[in-house]
């Protein structure tokens, strides 16, 4: 902002809309798929869930390695 004042000396700035409700709910989204009972009915019940790894993009994007769910899939069809 401040090298966006310094070229445009006649700038104005307003302030943004309010994202509260929506930073919230990506939190709470986040800390779902954080939770390993999230995932626990997808795997077998005689096998310790893996941990499931979410990596947080931005409010809207998260990252999900699912290897653990396909690892636990490929299993119960080989046997």
């Amino acid at each position: 902002v401040k090298e966006a004042k310094q070229k445009c000396p006649q700038l104005i700035l307003k302030s943004g809309e309010n994202l509260d409700f929506y930073r919230e709910t990506s939190q709470r989204i986040f800390e779902l798929l954080c939770s390993p009972n999230t995932w626990r009915p997808m795997l077998p019940s005689s096998r310790t869930p893996h941990p499931i790894n979410v990596e947080r993009l931005g409010l809207d994007e998260f990252f999900i390695d699912v290897t653990p769910l396909v690892t636990a899939y490929d299993d119960r069809i080989e046997q």
